[in-house]
């Protein structure tokens, strides 16, 4: 069978619908904030107190010295889907000893995690990423927190948080990123600008952009986890989202997170800005299944508008896979971050008809709801299968790309197995869909997706309890014949 084109699997026929300066506390004495893309200065230096010279005496020699300096061959080991680690790792005018330091341990830890690398090693680099940016925040070494290199190893650390200590943790550092993508004006740099304007640097505006991106995407998930989490409002975001245009594509619009779902030409939008999409989806999906389960319980707003909601994001749904439905998953560049979009848009539709299930108990004639949804739900998950198969992902050269995106990809797996085990537990009770051919097929896509959970997992121990029990499911049920032995031996009478 050809698994090379996505035809038949994606739905193509649903419809879908600056200046760098930062007023202080202080206005008699304003210090500009350099994001590394505009002209502005960088934070000034101060002089070093007593206190942190002593810091900086007493700053953790032993463990920088034990990581050592990162190659340049082994930088290129590490690259990573979500981030481009030549970029994050390119000098800028801004940058200092501390951020360079900081950034290359963040850099080294995402790498180390995607080979495999022992726990504790990830860890050192983890305290000494942690240890240069404490420095830098104290201004120890005339270093400056407020720059783009910072930023970038927030994201990376942020990473190894979710995946390797308490998420709560992570949630703290998603919160220091986010503020600090405002205090740079990462979220306004396509804003109208003046001719007064001074000339911008092209190659700074595209790091920023990505690194804007990046930190939301990662937002959007913490907002998954914490319901209080809530990403920025799009309406406030005026940095536009990288599209891929030719010369011959004319002049260049600028598409916003805003408007990206019904733009004319949002199939220019680039991997990365798709996958963003996908990201929002998950975090408004999760949220319509939080407000339904308050509005079915009598917790939430009575007037919330449910089938409205619905409909939005099945628009939405249907605009990501359309984009993507003439890409192969074999041969395409950026190809593991499409697969990634993918399973987020699969998890999230999954999410959408558990919504649905549970609106159901708000009235009797809606009964009928429950099995049309568990259909969809099996169905979205078995097409998340279809793309793990397609693109090879448990391939052994192809496992340390997708665990290095373990802290995104693990929960839509998560969320199709809970959802497949859910049915087929169902229909076992003589409740739900209860068709023997459609649990074959349940049963073989559970064991691709539990296959993958247990690759990609990477340490995330909040996952164990769901893994076994899928696992333990598929070793105690084992489809033979349908029929008895005797069924092919019995003679007609007569």
């Amino acid at each position: 069978m050809d698994f090379d084109p996505l035809d038949g699997l994606l739905d193509r026929d649903v419809s879908t619908e600056s200046s760098n300066q930062c007023e202080t506390l202080n206005s008699s004495a304003p210090r500009s904030i350099s994001s590394g893309y505009g002209d502005s200065a960088p934070w000034p230096s101060e002089p070093l107190h007593v206190a942190q010279r002593t810091m900086q005496q007493n700053a953790q020699p032993d463990l920088r010295n034990e990581v050592g300096e990162i190659s340049l061959a082994t930088t290129e080991q590490l690259q990573m889907p979500l981030i481009n680690t030549t970029e994050f790792l390119h000098e800028t005018a801004y940058a200092t000893l501390h951020q360079h330091q900081a950034l290359k341990y963040a850099v080294a830890m995402a790498g180390a995690g995607a080979r495999n690398t022992t726990l504790h090693l990830e860890h050192q680099y983890y305290v000494a990423a942690r240890s240069h940016l404490e420095m830098a925040e104290t201004h120890i070494g005339n270093s400056s927190f407020l720059n783009l290199e910072t930023a970038q190893t927030l994201i990376l650390i942020a990473r190894y948080e979710f995946t390797r200590t308490d998420t709560t943790r992570a949630i703290i550092t998603m919160a220091r990123l986010m503020q600090l993508i405002r205090l740079l004006e990462l979220d306004i740099i396509d804003r109208k600008r003046t001719q007064d304007d001074p000339p911008q640097n092209l190659q700074k505006i595209h790091e920023s952009r990505n690194t804007l991106w990046i930190a939301y995407a990662f937002h959007c998930h913490a907002s998954t986890i914490f319901p209080r989490c809530e990403p920025i409002d799009i309406q406030t975001i005026h940095t536009a989202l990288p599209c891929d245009w030719t010369e011959r594509d004319g002049d260049i619009p600028q598409i916003f997170l805003s408007e990206a779902a019904t733009h004319p030409k949002n199939k220019k939008l680039s991997s990365l800005a798709i996958f963003v999409l996908a990201m929002r989806l998950a975090a408004f999906t999760e949220q319509h299944h939080r407000m339904t389960e308050a509005n079915v319980s009598g917790r939430g707003a009575p007037d919330y508008n449910f089938c409205l909601a619905h409909e939005r994001i099945e628009n939405m749904i249907g605009m990501i896979l359309s984009a993507l439905s003439g890409c192969s998953l074999q041969t395409e560049p950026d190809k593991e971050l499409r697969v990634l979009t993918l399973v987020v848009t699969f998890g999230a539709r999954i999410t959408l008809y558990k919504a649905a299930i549970v609106n159901v108990k708000k009235a009797s004639f809606l009964g009928p709801v429950v099995g049309e949804s568990e259909k969809t739900g099996v169905l979205a998950a078995n097409a998340m299968c279809d793309v793990l198969l397609q693109a090879d992902v448990l391939n052994p050269a192809h496992v340390p790309m997708y665990r290095a995106m373990s802290v995104i990809i693990m929960r839509p797996l998560a969320l199709a197995a809970e959802f497949q085990l859910s049915v087929v537990r169902n229909s076992a009770q003589g409740s739900g869909m209860g068709m023997y051919y459609m649990n074959r097929e349940i049963r073989h896509s559970m064991e691709v997706i539990c296959g993958a959970m247990e690759a990609f997992q990477e340490g995330m121990c909040q996952y164990d309890a769901g893994i076994r029990e899928c696992r333990e499911y598929l070793e105690r049920t084992q489809f033979g014949n349908r029929f008895s032995t005797e069924f092919g031996n019995k003679r007609m009478s007569g």
